[in-house]
């Protein structure tokens, strides 16, 4: 599979069902069956670390990446219904660090400047 992409590739996330391609202003959900697009999450806030995480769990198959470049927001997205799911405040500042839990029910969130990390 060859694909050319508009900006440069600067995270790859792959579980059992999906690869994850995360550009500065746009994620790209692939079938890890068929390697086809199967959506596009276009316009996103700035995201020049690639900062997303998704979940291992094909029963809670849940990506998540920032919602804001001011504050601490995560976008949940739901990755076998491809739909948006909750937006949660996490933190005041921008986000330096997401995962999931093993269940993919809870995500631990840090920020670049508060000292806490939190679980949501």
């Amino acid at each position: 599979m060859e694909r050319l992409f508009s900006s440069s590739l600067i995270t790859l996330i792959i579980n059992h069902s999906r690869l994850i391609v995360c550009l500065e202003e746009s994620i790209y959900i692939h079938s890890m069956r068929d390697m086809k697009v199967l959506h596009t999450i276009r316009d996103i806030p700035s995201n020049r670390d690639g900062l997303c995480a998704l979940s291992s769990n094909d029963e809670n198959p849940y990506l998540a990446y920032p919602g804001s470049t001011i504050t601490g927001e995560v976008q949940i997205f739901d990755t076998n219904n491809l739909k948006p799911g909750i937006i949660i405040s996490a933190h005041e500042s921008t986000l330096a660090a997401m995962a999931f839990d093993m269940t993919g029910t809870r995500i631990a969130t840090a920020s670049n400047k508060e000292p806490l990390c939190f679980l949501h």
